[in-house]
């Protein structure tokens, strides 16, 4: 698995130009018809980071890299011969590659309401937040409860979408790891695969 991390305020105008004009039509009018500028920044970057985050786990040039589209929207490589997930918050944006199925979700470390605990937490989710004392931990524990339901998510994408249901503390056949860079959490779930030996 890689994982790799892009901040759209350290890139020249010159890159995000250059990484634009390399994307199929389609997806220069759906970035052309975003009018906030961070957004549209993060959304060519992320484009770019996919390919080139792909390029580098198949050893591919970046150029031959084809990313495909589900019905649902889902995207995928050519051939699948391998996995990815994309996120991106702020001006921070994230794409994880591996060779099992694999969602990632990255969030600002700032203040979110509490409310939304008893929305999206399961009970030993919502009895563990409880105990925390300090506030600033608290809020902590919970932003990483939230990328993490969504980085499990992201690996099915099944709807409708039951965050209490999706049990970050004990997720079943899934492998799931949080970690702190630059005030973002990054939460990664990669799903155990059975060989086909095996099952």
């Amino acid at each position: 698995m890689i994982l790799k991390t892009m901040n759209v305020n350290d890139l020249s105008g010159s890159d995000l130009i250059t990484w634009f004009l390399t994307m199929p039509e389609e997806r220069q009018e759906r970035y052309n018809k975003i009018r906030d500028i961070v957004a549209r920044k993060c959304g060519i970057a992320a484009d770019h980071l996919a390919r080139a985050s792909i390029a580098d786990y198949l050893l591919i040039p970046l150029e031959s890299v084809q990313i495909l589209h589900t019905e649902a929207g889902k995207p995928y490589v050519e051939g699948n011969p391998c996995y990815f997930s994309l996120s991106h918050s702020g001006e921070t944006v994230v794409c994880a590659v591996s060779d099992k199925p694999i969602g990632v979700d990255v969030e600002r470390i700032r203040p979110i309401d509490q409310g939304i605990a008893k929305k999206i937490c399961t009970e030993e989710e919502f009895t563990v937040l409880n105990r925390i004392a300090d506030q600033t931990e608290q809020n902590r524990f919970l932003l990483q409860i939230w990328t993490r339901k969504e980085a499990i998510f992201k690996i099915e994408g099944a709807l409708p979408r039951k965050d209490r249901e999706i049990d970050t503390l004990n997720p079943a056949g899934i492998s799931i790891q949080t970690q702190e860079i630059e005030n973002y959490l990054i939460s990664i779930a990669e799903k155990h695969v059975i060989p086909e030996c095996c099952s």
